[in-house]
């Protein structure tokens, strides 16, 4: 059995999807016979198609982001949907209708199967399009076993805050209101926005900005934090949440979207849209010891979902069911 992996290009500063299926990869090497297409970043799509049309596979697993290239399988597609953000939350008008059509139902009628990372995104892919249910198989995404459970004295006086990701959904607005007058210091592991660090300066707010990291100085930010902020308006899976699970830091999440699935008991819940609630999420993590060590504690538990072993053995099921029915 050969399956042909088909990746969007690494992207400087980009780890998710990249690793998860590096990850993926290299598990399941000894087993299956594999092969990879990687669609360099602003390419031409139409070439990107033809390319597609040429490679011999018995499976052809389009991992995100770039759906369109189903246009050039022959057999046996999968395909695998991290989110509908982009569609159900920036795009608007025509280029939503164009979006909806060539992007996704188009391709996700073509797939043999459809592999959502979470069970909110199958709901939301099952309230948006016409699909059989059976069709969508839930795999999570692995967590990176490079990131090691790191102990650290907690900094009660002046706690390190990690924030992940620059979109929209990543509420850091929230952040920032909820932390005002509050000793602390802030991590972004973004692009530097000049405008955002000039308020920060205002408001007399300590923090950093770091973009282009390597995955393992990703992790030393998470060992340098206290604790990880990724409270979100909306995320298709939120990798941060078991990242932070792994490293040992309590976490505070959304109490919306895929968060709550994804955490389980594992994370300080709170309303992104209201920054008293973020607020009262800090203060409880930060004031009450028993509450923080809980929340770790309860994270390394929350990982066993999350093993590479397991979610590999999914994926290798799933090519197996899609080379069958032939």
């Amino acid at each position: 059995m050969k399956v042909c992996f088909v990746n969007r290009d690494n992207r400087q500063g980009a780890f998710s999807i990249e690793e998860i299926y590096n990850r993926i990869r290299y598990q399941l090497k000894n087993m299956i016979d594999i092969t990879e297409y990687v669609y360099p970043a602003n390419s031409n799509k139409i070439r990107g198609i033809l390319d597609v049309k040429k490679i011999d596979a018995d499976i052809f697993h389009i991992t995100g982001d770039v759906n369109f290239l189903a246009y050039g399988v022959k057999k046996n597609l999968i395909i695998t949907i991290h989110d509908l953000g982009h569609y159900e939350k920036t795009l608007k008008g025509l280029k939503k209708t164009i979006y909806k059509y060539l992007w996704l139902k188009f391709p996700l009628k073509k797939a043999k199967y459809i592999v959502a990372v979470s069970n909110f995104t199958k709901n939301r892919l099952l309230e948006n399009y016409k699909i059989d249910p059976q069709k969508i198989k839930v795999i999570y995404n692995p967590y990176p076993e490079e990131f090691h459970f790191t102990k650290k004295i907690f900094n009660k006086n002046r706690p390190v805050i990690l924030q992940i990701g620059s979109g929209m959904n990543k509420n850091v607005e929230g952040l920032i209101e909820a932390v005002k007058e509050l000793p602390c210091k802030l991590i972004f592991i973004r692009k530097k926005n000049e405008n955002l660090s000039n308020y920060l300066k205002r408001l007399k707010i300590d923090h950093e900005f770091h973009d282009n990291l390597k995955y393992e100085d990703v992790a030393d930010k998470y060992i340098e934090s206290d604790l990880v902020y990724f409270a979100s308006t909306y995320e298709g899976f939120g990798m941060p949440i078991v990242e932070a699970n792994a490293i040992g830091r309590p976490v505070i999440t959304s109490n919306l979207a895929s968060m709550p699935e994804i955490a389980g008991n594992a994370a300080c819940f709170v309303d992104p849209y209201d920054p008293m609630s973020i607020r009262k999420g800090i203060f409880k993590i930060i004031s009450d010891e028993k509450y923080r060590n809980m929340l770790i504690e309860k994270g390394v538990k929350n990982l066993k979902r999350f093993k590479i072993e397991n979610i590999a053995l999914k994926y290798l099921e799933l090519y197996r069911c899609s080379s069958d029915r032939n």
